[in-house]
């Protein structure tokens, strides 16, 4: 039984609504951690991603990207600091490979890199009622989107649009449950939160198949262009300053049978064919049945471009009005 099960039993069931609830709770199953800890763990990070540490203070976290030397993300996480550790969350099931793919850089640094996944729980708070159901339940809230505030044992993330993500160990986890609502949605709603936000994963299906601006990581904030060198560096930069990514990641609205997965292609329509068009990073198909896709497609799509999912030729996706390139 995992510790969420010990918690809540069986694990939440339901599909979030587009028409967001005013409050939602998520147990954060499909997210894992991994943990820096040392003297040396920030000198050695620095070298390793995108974003610039040195410049970060302790109550920020940052999005940041690990690429390999072609400027290709092996790893995609949100940052933040846990007293002089390190911790980088990010999609569960990508930690496997990007893990020791990282590690074997650490050699000749005072740092330990480990799998923290079992050591916090994480949950997910959105809607208008999420700062005030954690603060009757006694949380010390982060004020602005991306701030940090330390917990015992833990922390609380800001998202921003009223979203928080809040990591305790298990017992004190338990423990702050019992203070909540029952507002509870299966685990997979907080992806499809951060679909609307235009927030991308990196699982493990998709690594090594992207430069981080094909994500849009240079329009989130997680890419620095002044700080010094990272393994890919020279690639990400180039495409900064003289450009040729053609590529971009763009939000998409639609209908079919059921989501797709991150790494299933899209077929963009042309007259009365299809060609290939795209590939999926993330998918969630809301409650009333309303399909949102973040996808990296060509960057000069017109907008009323029309998609369909290879696999599924029933299915109909269209780029979010108001809301293409992200």
């Amino acid at each position: 039984m995992s510790s969420w099960q010990s918690i809540l039993g069986t694990l939440p069931q339901s599909p979030l609504p587009l028409n967001l609830p005013t409050l939602a709770l998520m147990p954060l199953t499909e997210l894992g951690l991994v943990r820096l800890a040392g003297v040396e763990a920030q000198k050695f990070l620095q070298g390793q991603v995108t974003t610039d540490l040195t410049v970060l203070p302790k109550n920020q976290a940052s999005l940041a990207a690990q690429c390999d030397p072609k400027g290709k993300m092996l790893g995609l996480f949100t940052l933040l600091w846990q007293q002089d550790d390190i911790l980088l969350i990010q999609a569960r099931d990508a930690i496997a490979s990007q893990l020791p793919g990282m590690a074997k850089f650490a050699v000749f640094n005072k740092v330990t890199l480990s799998d923290a996944s079992d050591e916090l729980l994480m949950l997910g708070v959105s809607g208008s009622s999420a700062s005030d159901a954690l603060q009757a339940a006694g949380l010390p809230l982060p004020a602005a989107p991306l701030e940090v505030s330390p917990l015992e044992g833990g922390f609380v993330l800001n998202k921003g649009a009223s979203r928080y993500l809040v990591a305790l160990p298990v017992e004190a986890m338990k423990a702050l449950v019992s203070k909540l609502p029952d507002a509870w949605f299966e685990p997979s709603a907080w992806q499809g939160l951060e679909v609307l936000a235009g927030q991308p994963w990196l699982p493990a299906a998709i690594q090594g198949e992207y430069i981080p601006q094909q994500l849009n990581l240079d329009n989130l904030g997680g890419i620095s262009f002044e700080k010094g060198c990272y393994i890919g560096q020279e690639v990400v930069a180039r495409m900064h300053f003289r450009g040729g990514n053609k590529r971009a990641l763009w939000q998409l609205a639609g209908s079919a049978d059921q989501a797709p997965k991150a790494g299933d292609e899209l077929e963009l329509k042309l007259g009365e064919s299809y060609r290939r068009g795209g590939v999926v990073v993330a998918a969630y198909r809301f409650a009333e049945g309303e399909l949102r896709v973040l996808a990296v497609a060509s960057n000069d799509l017109e907008p009323d471009s029309a998609f369909r999912l290879k696999d599924a030729p029933g299915s109909a996706l269209a780029l979010v009005a108001q809301s293409t390139k992200l």
